[in-house]
């Protein structure tokens, strides 16, 4: 798994220790991050914009499945769009080059709903008109995954809303939690615009 050290990453790490999986962990944060299961999974430090290191790990660890959760969300994307297809396109293009050369048999990735634009609902056939570099780096990411098919990868991307709950390491900017966080504390909800507008909102054990 690469972004263990993330929200959802660390909340799956969790569950698939408890259900008794190997998990290798390939994280730009050293293990300290994850305390809690620094002893009961193998960790390689690095980062995914540099094949060579990927490549090394991958073939040590040999897993049959990759699961691809590191990289940049929309805050980060907005201030250095140059750097999100650094790290959301081409990060994850390596991790794919790796999972060829070492015959990985599945590799998961988690995508964005943003990839649709603005409006909704939508389905699956729905065409994709991303705006911003964030959802852009997520769509042009997607079609790399799912080309990998023709190489002999099981590939699966999720379009998630945004992930919300509880999980060993947090995230508080997202709108659900920060909703709960701030009526925790006493302190009043903000809401910008209208009101009106619709999000797509999944929690960490559904994602």
């Amino acid at each position: 798994m690469t972004g263990a050290t993330g929200f959802m990453g660390s909340y799956i790490v969790n569950k698939l220790k408890a259900r008794g999986f190997r998990v290798g962990v390939f994280d730009i944060q050293p293990s300290s991050a994850l305390p809690a299961f620094a002893d009961s999974v193998s960790w390689f430090q690095g980062d995914i914009t540099r094949i060579e290191t990927i490549s090394e790990v991958v073939e040590a660890f040999a897993p049959e499945t990759i699961i691809h959760l590191a990289g940049l969300l929309q805050y980060g994307c907005a201030k250095d769009p140059r750097n999100a297809l650094m790290v959301n396109v081409l990060g994850l293009s390596n991790i794919l080059e790796a999972a060829r050369i070492n015959k990985v048999a599945r590799f998961v990735t988690a995508s964005s709903a943003a990839v649709y634009g603005p409006g909704g609902p939508f389905t699956e056939k729905d065409p994709c008109r991303p705006i911003g570099p964030y959802a852009h780096s997520k769509y042009q990411a997607e079609i790399s995954v799912l080309s990998a098919s023709e190489r002999g990868l099981k590939p699966t991307v999720l379009r998630l809303g945004t992930v919300f709950g509880l999980a060993p390491i947090m995230r508080f900017d997202a709108v659900p939690n920060r909703f709960a966080y701030l009526a925790g504390v006493d302190r009043p909800l903000t809401v910008y615009g209208s009101g009106n507008q619709l999000r797509p909102f999944i929690h960490v054990s559904d994602a």
